[in-house]
């Protein structure tokens, strides 16, 4: 089947936008019915506004995103909700059509960047058969699924990782010479730096295991942004562990990034922390960067002899410090912790052998979790690939056999 079929006609024929209503509580809720803002989800209520499944379209701020709902769900008053008017409209494929398209240019030009309605209406669109609709959302859809699946897995390890930390570090539970747990088997403990703490354990300062501390490069009269293929990864680019490398990132030259390279050459092993902003966003490198490096506001930390990358790695992400670099954030229009903070955030170090041992128990974790990684980052640029060309009709589905159903 050829897109020659395909009917040309625009949103407001096909679709209706609904406001969404404001709400109080949502943000402390952790069950129930998502609950979409301009961004996508920012918690969860018990009465659900919209059926799912539904599309949510943002209307207020900078960015305004596409999302999802496979549920019920409710939208507060910085978003739309879609309603298609024509039967013949997979919500799916509708989600994944306006995906494709820049709809943060629908800009009403008012003080707060926002979306109208009749700009979405006027929008034009080319709809495939409903056949056809199905089968280019499976086809995205089976790509999304199997990222999320992988996103379950990694945050499982994540926090089975953080728990075996918790014990060995935080609870003095770590084997003791008999292999039993050291601090419910009466094991001797000693008072350091108002740390109790096991004795033949010390208190060092961060800044005292590291071999480097720095942060990236800010572009000003150093180079421009935007032009040549390197990755510049600000705070946007930074997720719960992980770090995207894609077409929301700013580009660099190689002359560009020789600059960085200078001042933060990433190297197999380097922890990232996100110190303004969003602050304590924490990445772990398993592999030499060689096409993109970091801005200003984002520190690179090399742990020395005294410690190991997944042992400083868990450090960055427990509560304590978590907690530590938030209360010490200033800044009048966005709050960053200062490097000389961070440098004096005390840590309880144990000696090297025991941090060996749980650095070699704890590894097949981290491996796990960088291999889900890096699968999902080739998923999403098979996907993006594809998005648009599926879209568009320059990549066609004949029947039902010729698509393939295993991502």
């Amino acid at each position: 089947m050829g897109s020659e079929n395909w009917r040309l006609t625009k949103w407001g024929d096909i679709a209706e936008l609904k406001y969404g209503k404001a709400l109080k509580g949502y943000k402390e809720n952790t069950s129930g019915f998502p609950v979409f803002g301009t961004n996508g989800p920012i918690g969860y209520t018990e009465k659900p506004l919209a059926k799912g499944p539904g599309v949510i379209i943002g209307r207020k701020g900078a960015y305004r995103g596409v999302h999802y709902s496979t549920k019920d769900f409710h939208v507060i008053d910085t978003a739309y909700y879609l309603i298609p008017k024509d039967e013949n409209v997979d919500l799916r494929w509708a989600y994944y059509e306006l995906l494709s398209k820049d709809l943060n240019s629908l800009d009403s030009g008012s003080a707060i960047p926002s979306t109208k309605k009749e700009d979405f209406y006027a929008l034009k669109v080319r709809i495939p058969p409903l056949a056809s609709q199905k089968n280019i959302a499976r086809i995205l859809s089976n790509f999304d699924e199997k990222i999320s699946v992988n996103k379950k897995i990694i945050f499982n390890l994540e926090q089975l990782a953080q728990t075996f930390f918790k014990h060995w570090f935080v609870d003095f539970e770590f084997p003791n010479k008999e292999g039993k747990p050291y601090n419910s088997n009466g094991g001797k403990m000693t008072l350091i730096e108002d740390c109790i703490i096991p004795s033949g354990w010390s208190v060092d300062f961060m800044g005292n295991v590291t071999s480097k501390f720095a942060t990236g490069l800010n572009p000003r009269k150093n180079f421009t942004l935007g032009e040549g293929s390197n990755y510049y990864v600000t705070i946007k680019n930074m997720g719960n562990n992980q770090i995207f490398l894609n077409e929301k990132c700013d580009k660099v030259t190689d002359e560009a990034l020789l600059k960085i390279n200078k001042r933060s050459d990433l190297k197999k092993g380097d922890l990232l922390f996100s110190g303004i902003g969003t602050i304590g966003r924490v990445y772990l490198l398993n592999e030499d960067a060689s096409n993109w490096n970091i801005s200003e506001s984002i520190f690179t930390l090399r742990p020395n002899q005294k410690i190991t990358s997944i042992y400083l790695y868990l450090i960055l992400l427990s509560d304590d410090l978590q907690n530590y670099a938030i209360q010490l954030a200033s800044g009048s229009v966005q709050k960053g912790i200062r490097m000389a903070d961070l440098k004096k955030y005390k840590i309880i170090l144990p000696p090297l052998e025991i941090i060996h041992s749980f650095t070699e128990m704890i590894s097949p974790l981290i491996s796990q979790i960088k291999a889900l990684e890096k699968q999902n980052h080739q998923l999403i640029l098979i996907r993006d690939y594809l998005l648009p060309r599926l879209l568009s009709g320059e990549i066609e589905l004949f029947d039902q056999s010729e698509v393939n159903e295993h991502v």
